[in-house]
């Protein structure tokens, strides 16, 4: 059984050829090919098994195999895509995150090449406006969502 996402796993898979005279021969990985395994979706797929004979014949056999559930994404990141409308402050005034989009990035594992960006509207952001100059705004609270100490930073000019 398989799960969106999954690569087809051949590991102990054994290919055999029959002679004409009835005996079976085990063929090496390297006499046949396997079709890969479509499973960005959930249901049966059949994986066709292919081997040429030397005197150019080709034979297959397939077999089925099932994709079931979706794939569990986990947060890696986080992803600033558009900047807030007010980038401009007074000394002691609150930040306004209006028209800021915050987005998380997400896959399914390490090695998954997928991955998708979830925007988020429930976050904090920590600032310090007490002093004129470039200041940045950090959001805290997805920083304990993800392994690693990224920064997500974003400048603010007073």
């Amino acid at each position: 059984m398989y799960e969106i996402g999954d690569q087809l796993d051949t590991t102990g898979m054994v290919v055999t050829a029959s002679s004409s005279n009835a005996s079976r021969i085990q063929l090496d990985d390297s006499q046949y090919t396997v079709s890969g395994l479509d499973s960005k979706t959930t249901g049966v797929r059949e994986i066709t098994v292919s081997a040429i004979s030397k005197n150019g014949n080709t034979y297959t056999d397939s077999f089925t195999v099932a994709v079931n559930g979706e794939k569990t994404f986990y947060i890696t990141g986080i992803k600033i895509t558009k900047r807030p409308e007010k980038m401009t402050y007074g000394i002691g005034e609150e930040f306004i995150s209006d028209g800021m989009v915050v987005k998380t990035v997400r896959k399914a594992s390490p090695s998954d090449a997928d991955k998708i960006e979830v925007p988020i509207t429930d976050y904090e952001t920590a600032y310090d406006f007490s002093e004129a100059g470039e200041k940045r705004v950090v959001i805290p609270t997805l920083r304990r969502m993800w392994r690693g100490t990224k920064s997500y930073l974003m400048p603010i000019y007073l």
